[in-house]
């Protein structure tokens, strides 16, 4: 974690940066503070901070990085990592950061030029926030302590930006309007004449190689799974992985077995215990045994009461925490653990589903083998996902029941339907091949927005992810591979399901469904609660200004139906959603002000 104040105001400065500090630290994080001219740094959570910075006393420059750079060069080298990267950044200047393989954020600065320079990390694991304030400009990882640092009144507070559960906001709406967060793959130039981001990484420009073949293309990708999984364990420290019993997740905690062999490992699930949930049918609680008894490892089930009403009472963030990430991250500390290994990103890039490829197929002109790859019986069904599959989303239409979804789901807004982005809809749902879908990916920053909740949020438990689908280098490579050697007739997430049919058993390798009932019917129990006691909430709360942007009246109107026949099931469902978004919405403004968002 870093966080800072650049400022030629010296007791303004080290005043702004502690107190920033003192809401972001944690028990158990050293607070490491730098002081350089006009720039004061804090490390905070770094335990060597010799790696973490560098001082040219020649130049008069300073280099500061947080989080991890990845690399044989860096690892045995006897320089320092820090050193090496000021090295790279004289030889390469601004774009030094290009080629690095890492998850960071870091600033370089030069008094003698004026020049501070912020970086953050291709995919956006490790966030970095900044606000520019006359001559000064202050830093943190932490986007919300950062915001609520300077807030003032309520003019600054952007509502708006919280409201991920209900809809998809464009990235990087932030809750303050003077805080901007720093784009995945982009620098900060500020001095005394330049502000602004600038974009350092390119993967659209990799074009693709249709000289590698299919073999070819499993044995390298195998081989960049394995370095992202064995670079990201650490030398010290106990690791665990999130175990869904998918095939990302499976793969991930299969390996890290194979790569740190512990006999008492425990890999933590979101499925809910049988004592809450009992057996359903398609249980994804039984790819989890299946899992066990595969790879001799334990996977802990969740155990949490959804009628608890402390559940909700940690859930930070609104829209994009839950209760299940927050009590896996808390029984994880609990055990001991550190590192918690995700398989986030696979269905985004590796392991992405079939319409954008069979896109490709039948531009290619092998049109009976993309009809072949279609898998659906019956023609009427073929036709169907041809027509909103793939013809549509190629147009940049969106599926009319997507767009209807999407409409219910903003109308106990009072903007309603103008709160939609349908150009940031456009880029989740819309696409013309599987390059396209990849580079809308990242475009739509869906990756950095989920990331930047789940940095903030494990730093809570003292706890750091760790996304080896999400190796630039990776990303990289599927740039280069051509969407035939992808494709298949007969199964999705082909290249994926042949690499882990050598670690998982058929069970898990070969299944090819999605959803949890068990916990599909754990957040119906918890969204219903949430329901019942917020109704009794809204008289003392309905007079708040903040909530003046929600149609109370409809919201209490529906809520009188709510158990009742009056009201239909698909209408409950997104009342109930609306409704814990809702409370969670509240109970983040009612923490904003205080000196701590939150604290463990």
């Amino acid at each position: 974690m870093i966080c800072g104040c650049f400022s030629p105001n010296q007791e303004f400065r080290k005043a702004q940066s502690l107190e920033l500090a003192k809401r972001i630290e944690q028990p158990g994080r050293e607070n490491h503070s730098i002081e350089f001219h006009h720039l004061t740094v804090h490390l905070i959570g770094e335990t060597n901070l010799q790696q973490h910075f560098f001082i040219d006393e020649e130049r008069n420059c300073l280099l500061v990085y947080s989080g991890h750079i990845y690399g044989e060069e860096f690892v045995d080298s006897e320089k320092t990592v820090a050193r090496q990267l000021y090295e790279r950044y004289l030889q390469k200047g601004n774009l030094f950061c290009t080629d690095l393989n890492g998850d960071f954020s870091l600033l370089i600065y030069a008094p003698k030029s004026g020049k501070l320079l912020l970086a953050r990390d291709h995919l956006g694991i490790v966030p970095l926030s900044y606000a520019k304030q006359e001559n000064t400009l202050l830093f943190s990882s932490d986007h919300f302590h950062l915001c609520a640092l300077l807030h003032q009144d309520s003019k600054d507070f952007n509502p708006m930006a919280l409201m991920g559960g209900i809809t998809s906001i464009p990235y990087p709406l932030s809750i303050h309007h003077g805080v901007h967060k720093l784009l995945p793959g982009h620098f900060l130039n500020y001095d005394d004449h330049t502000y602004g981001q600038e974009r350092y990484w390119f993967p659209e420009s990799i074009r693709s190689d249709h000289r590698i073949q299919r073999t070819q293309a499993l044995e390298e990708l195998k081989q960049l799974l394995n370095d992202a999984i064995r670079i990201r364990i650490p030398k010290s420290g106990k690791c665990t992985a999130h175990v869904s019993g998918g095939l990302d997740s499976s793969y991930l905690a299969a390996h890290l077995s194979k790569f740190q062999p512990q006999i008492d490992r425990q890999f933590y699930s979101w499925s809910p215990d049988y004592s809450i949930i009992p057996k359903q049918e398609h249980d994804e609680r039984e790819l989890i045994e299946a899992f066990e008894t595969h790879t001799e490892q334990k996977v802990t089930l969740l155990d949490s009461d959804p009628q608890d009403s402390s559940l909700l009472e940690s859930a930070y963030f609104p829209g994009l925490s839950s209760f299940e990430e927050e009590r896996t991250l808390a029984a994880a500390k609990e055990a001991g653990y550190q590192i918690l290994f995700s398989g986030w990103g696979g269905d985004e890039f590796l392991g992405m589903t079939d319409p954008p490829i069979i896109q490709d197929v039948f531009r290619s002109f092998r049109w009976l083998r993309a009809w072949k790859g279609i898998k659906k019986e019956g023609i009427r069904r073929k036709v169907g996902y041809f027509w909103y599959q793939l013809l549509l989303p190629s147009l940049g239409f969106i599926h009319p029941s997507i767009k209807e979804t999407l409409r219910k789901e903003v109308y106990y807004l009072k903007k309603g339907e103008d709160m939609i982005d349908w150009e940031q809809q456009k880029k989740i749902y819309c696409y013309r091949s599987r390059r396209h879908r990849m580079i809308q990916q990242l475009s739509a920053y869906r990756i950095a927005e989920r990331t930047d909740i789940s940095y903030a949020l494990s730093y809570l438990y003292n706890i750091e992810y760790k996304y080896p689908l999400l190796d630039k280098r990776i990303i990289e490579y599927l740039f280069q591979i051509p969407s035939n050697l992808v494709f298949s007739e007969r199964e999705n997430r082909s290249l994926m399901r042949q690499l882990s049919r050598e670690l998982l058993p058929p069970k898990i390798s070969e299944n090819q469904r999605k959803r949890d009932p068990a916990l599909d019917q754990l957040s119906e129990i918890f969204y219903s609660e949430c329901t019942w006691r917020f109704s009794k909430r809204i008289p003392e709360i309905q007079n708040e200004s903040i909530l003046s942007i929600f149609k109370l009246p409809s919201i209490q109107e529906d809520l009188s139906k709510f158990g009742k026949e009056e009201i239909g099931e698909e209408e409950k469902e997104i009342l109930m959603s609306f409704v814990y978004n809702l409370e969670m919405f509240v109970q983040f403004c009612e923490k904003y002000d205080h000196e701590k968002i939150c604290s463990k």
